[in-house]
């Protein structure tokens, strides 16, 4: 790892400011980095919903930040960067443009294709990137769970600091609402027309009740706009300062990462004596997906419809057959309707009947065996149960066969729901495979693996070999992805 060797103030390079707003302060930060050929990144997007949407068409860069190098060496075995923040118009300068889309300048980002994806919003073409995200996930496998591979996370393990605050933490704020209230107050009140009088001898005294109106302040919790936070705004100098730091943290973290060893080298040989080296962090495979997200999948509005309709009628004559079964098999005839159809929908209230009728428990699940004492109620367990009552109970084998259906025509009717919500503005379907912002951790899978979060497309039912008289796909959602 080169380090490089220039100052780390600002005023090494003239900008004595951390938010830079010019074309001339552009200028400087251009050259800055082209001399060093490395860089960390990072955007402040808004307009989209990264817990249900993707940023591909929709985000929107309010802010984004750069982080160089300094000549500061840590004891912890990085090099201190320092971080500038500039407004989204800084996007369309030509030497911005020109570092951006270079492939000879290395540029750290911490989760890539999201602010990969703002960018290309905005005509630009990252390039040269790399995914500190994935780096880190592969050089530090222990921290899988727990403290995570946030970037907030690995600033307190990896960089030694706390962060300045959390993205929640700097859009919220709490404001006092004051609200009209009427109460009844009572007074005494004389025949002289006074509310106190000391000569009651003289005249009447009678109690009057009437309504006054008081003002109750009540607290409220909500979050400023992050295209609203600009020069001026309370929050400016925090956002800037929250902006800066991210992109100094990915860059400090792409050089503390490369400076590591193979955590887990494999121990054993192979035929011809040599210990082969363990897989390698791909940066290749992280520009495919992003380039898979980018491209998306078409989907069958129409088809979706008409399936939806279909699965919503299944699943009103199941819920029939349950209640009526509910009704003929058990004594108690004053249970609701509504309260019938939760049970079907909760483990915890299925459990509790299922023992109420005397059901046996199954002893393995979709995983293996079960816990002595504990039930599981997924479709291995209660296809046992149900296969263990054919004879002695056939009435709970009845009741298990329509609750596995209910749950198939619900399995389904979910994506047939789901897919055509998700379609962004050319028609497509963007897929979301990883971290969907600063404080998301998860992936597709727990392990790190790759595996679609949104629209949940790894869990689209299939025919299963094992089911021969009813397929598990009951409305062949697949069919509503046009390839």
């Amino acid at each position: 790892m080169v380090i490089d060797s220039e100052s780390n103030s600002g005023k090494s390079l003239d900008l004595p400011k951390q938010y830079l707003t010019t074309t001339e302060e552009w200028d400087k930060l251009v050259r800055a980095i082209e001399r060093r050929g490395v860089m960390g990144l990072d955007t402040e997007f808004y307009n989209v919903d990264i817990k249900k949407q993707s940023t591909v068409l929709r985000a929107k860069i309010h802010v984004w930040s750069i982080a160089i190098r300094s000549k500061v060496f840590d004891p912890r075995g990085y090099t201190k960067a320092v971080g500038y923040v500039l407004p989204v118009a800084a996007l369309e300068h030509s030497g911005i443009r020109r570092i951006l889309e270079s492939r000879n300048i290395l540029k750290a980002v911490h989760n890539q294709p999201v602010d990969a994806h703002a960018l290309f919003n905005h005509g630009i073409q990252l390039r040269g990137a790399l995914n500190t995200l994935n780096l880190c996930r592969w050089v530090w496998p222990e921290m899988n769970k727990v403290p995570g591979y946030t970037l907030k996370s690995l600033m307190v393990t990896k960089l030694g600091r706390e962060p300045i605050c959390t993205f929640k933490q700097l859009v919220s704020y709490v404001y006092y609402e004051p609200v009209a209230k009427f109460k009844q107050v009572r007074h005494n009140e004389y025949s002289c027309g006074r509310k106190s009088c000391r000569r009651r001898n003289c005249h009447s005294k009678s109690i009057v009740s009437e309504t006054v109106e008081y003002i109750r302040e009540y607290k409220r919790k909500s979050e400023y706009p992050l295209e609203s936070i600009v020069p001026g705004h309370e929050r400016f100098t925090l956002l800037i300062d929250y902006a800066a730091e991210d992109a100094v943290a990915a860059l400090e973290l792409l050089e503390l990462a490369l400076r590591e060893d193979d955590p887990a080298p494999y121990p054993y040989p192979d035929a011809t004596g040599r210990i082969p080296p363990r897989p390698g962090f791909s940066q290749v495979v992280e520009e495919a997906l992003i380039e898979m997200e980018r491209n998306g999948f078409r989907v069958d509005v129409g088809y979706c419809e008409f399936q939806s309709k279909r699965a919503a009628n299944d699943e009103r004559v199941t819920l029939d057959r349950l209640k009526q079964w509910f009704y003929r098999n058990i004594a108690t005839k004053n249970v609701s309707a509504d309260e019938i159809d939760a049970i079907w929908s909760s483990p915890k209230q299925l459990i509790a009947f299922l023992d109420s009728i005397k059901a046996r428990r199954s002893p393995i699940w979709k995983k293996g065996l079960v816990k002595r004492g504990t039930w599981k109620t997924d479709s291995t367990a209660l296809d046992w149960v149900r296969k263990s009552h054919l004879e002695d109970k056939p009435h709970i084998s009845e009741l298990i066969a329509l609750i596995l259906h209910l749950r198939k025509i619900r399995s389904g009717k979910k994506y047939v729901d789901k897919l055509p919500r998700f379609m962004a503005s050319d028609g497509f379907v963007h897929p979301v495979c990883g971290p969907a912002g600063d404080s998301d951790d998860s992936v597709g899978a727990v392990s790190g693996r790759l595996g679609m979060k949104n629209p949940e497309g790894q869990q689209l039912p299939k025919p299963d070999e094992e089911e021969s008289q009813e397929k598990k796909d009951l409305y062949c959602v697949r069919r509503a992805i046009i390839a």
